[in-house]
């Protein structure tokens, strides 16, 4: 322990002798390690979100218009009541008609509405009551929307002319709509985005005029496997559309997710070897400053190999050198992460970015733990050659160099 001690002093010493030179490569491997924990914890979050989307959809198929190959196909709103009476054991039938329509407001530009029913609330409700199951079955002219600092929020077009819209109703093309409530943004953004005005199905197809439909969302039982429920949801259509049911795709939910899942995964190793490349320029400074530092050191290290310093020593000695320099540099990265980690996801949680809501629960003690033990592990693999070269140097063209200068 002694032993240890004793070069550990010692390189505490050196480091001391070139503090700025010390500091800047302290900075360097700090942002590096930053990086690193911020492409972790939004990989973290954007994990959890994914996770939370396939919980949310197991059992969930949708069906929609091929209109690619079938431009004059229609998905009609009676489908939904077929679907439920011959689809044995179906959980839930959700319509969805999406469209858009010009608010009367002269602020407002062409709307995107959602019609859909009740059932389909999945966030928490900020203000107000949603829509109920008598406003979707007598075509009650109410709508909700998502709040968001964005003005680009049509809430804010629409409605925030005055304190407190709840409860206020402005007009769809001369049609006089209320605001019944305001929703959070989704937490994993799989719900209502912040771009959409919600209202009853009902009432939205009473606007256009027409009984079509989006899409429609049904969750199943529990099936075999996924080929088995769209057969039974293709029977179904067939009912309705007699040889036109494959004017239809029908697909799980969770196809969705596995394109997500890709994305982030794309999106992560992007940022890794982004943040590995500032580890990697860190890494060359801090070869650099040692290799600077040995060469200014020529007279103590054949001073100390005189009176009787091993070679294993002067290597011991420049190893704990590079060591501390990516501690301190690891202990400073964490300082840099914390608050800015925390920024982003606010960020992107509050204005919605992307359509996803990362988690705000980062795992900081594994974060803070493995930063740190890689810190020290690259100050051994960046401080082997500096600490190498040091060791080799001959006792007499040390002390000979040392004459010289």
């Amino acid at each position: 322990m002694d032993f240890y001690s004793k070069y550990f002093n010692l390189a505490i010493e050196g480091l001391l002798s070139n503090k700025f030179r010390v500091f800047l490569s302290i900075l360097g491997l700090a942002l590096g390690i930053a990086s690193v924990i911020l492409v972790m914890a939004l990989s973290l979050g954007a994990s959890e979100s994914i996770r939370n989307f396939y919980h949310m959809k197991s059992g969930w198929y949708i069906i929609k218009p091929d209109l690619l190959s079938f431009p004059d196909a229609e998905l009609k709103y009676d489908t939904c009541k077929t679907i439920e009476l011959n689809c044995r054991g179906v959980k839930t039938v959700v319509p969805y008609k999406i469209t858009k329509r010009k608010f009367s407001r002269p602020s407002c530009e062409e709307e995107m509405i959602v019609g859909t029913t009740e059932v389909t609330l999945n966030q928490n409700i900020k203000k107000g009551n949603f829509f109920t199951k008598e406003d979707v079955m007598l075509s009650g002219y109410v709508c909700v929307m998502v709040e968001s600092s964005m003005q680009l929020n049509p809430l804010y077009r629409c409605f925030w002319s005055v304190r407190e819209p709840l409860g206020e109703t402005a007009h769809i093309e001369n049609i006089a709509v209320k605001l019944v409530a305001v929703l959070e943004p989704d937490p994993f953004g799989q719900g209502f985005g912040i771009n959409d005005i919600i209202m009853p199905v009902t009432t939205l197809m009473n606007i256009t005029g027409d009984r079509t439909l989006t899409r429609i969302e049904v969750k199943m039982p529990s099936m075999k496997s996924d080929e088995e429920a769209v057969e039974l949801l293709r029977d179904a259509l067939k009912i309705d559309y007699g040889y036109k049911y494959n004017h239809f795709n029908i697909e799980s939910a969770l196809e969705g997710a596995r394109d997500k899942a890709e994305t982030v995964k794309f999106s992560n190793m992007v940022l890794l070897v982004i943040a590995l490349l500032t580890m990697s320029v860190a890494g060359t400074g801090i070869v650099n400053i040692l290799i600077v530092s040995v060469c200014e050191r020529t007279l103590e290290i054949g001073i100390r190999r005189t009176v009787g310093a091993t070679g294993r020593e002067i290597l011991i000695q420049f190893l704990i050198e590079s060591s501390i320099i990516c501690f301190m540099g690891g202990l400073a990265g964490i300082l840099i992460a914390y608050p800015s980690v925390k920024g982003l996801i606010g960020v992107i949680n509050k204005y919605g970015l992307y359509n996803i809501s990362l988690s705000e629960h980062v795992n900081w003690p594994l974060l803070v733990s493995f930063s740190l033990i890689f810190s020290v592990l690259l100050g051994l693999i960046f401080g082997v050659y500096p600490a190498g070269y040091a060791a080799k140097l001959d006792v007499v063209e040390c002390l000979r160099e040392s004459e010289g200068d």
